[in-house]
């Protein structure tokens, strides 16, 4: 079981200067989108895999790509850095 806290020590502090110095030290980065849905991609040893939705987390652009394996269809994340477009 999981407990949160969300008293105000906890709010105060996520509003605090050292809490917000902790935020600003995540990497964020500049990514352009570079990619369409749709498009043909190999990434990280797969092949042939098609794109189906992009987001950004971070500054980062992500892809969630589709492939087939012996006629199974599987999915993966894979960051922008990673794939290659297919002519």
């Amino acid at each position: 079981m999981f407990n949160f806290d969300n008293t105000k020590a906890i709010k105060d502090f996520a509003n605090s200067q050292k809490g917000q110095n902790i935020l600003n030290d995540i990497p964020k980065g500049k990514q352009k989108q570079i990619y369409t849905v749709g498009q043909k991609v190999n990434a990280n040893g797969i092949t042939n895999a098609i794109i189906t939705e992009s987001y950004m987390q971070n500054g980062y652009c992500y892809y969630v790509i589709e492939y087939k394996v012996n006629r199974k269809t599987f999915t993966s994340r894979e960051r922008q850095q990673d794939l290659q477009l297919l002519a």
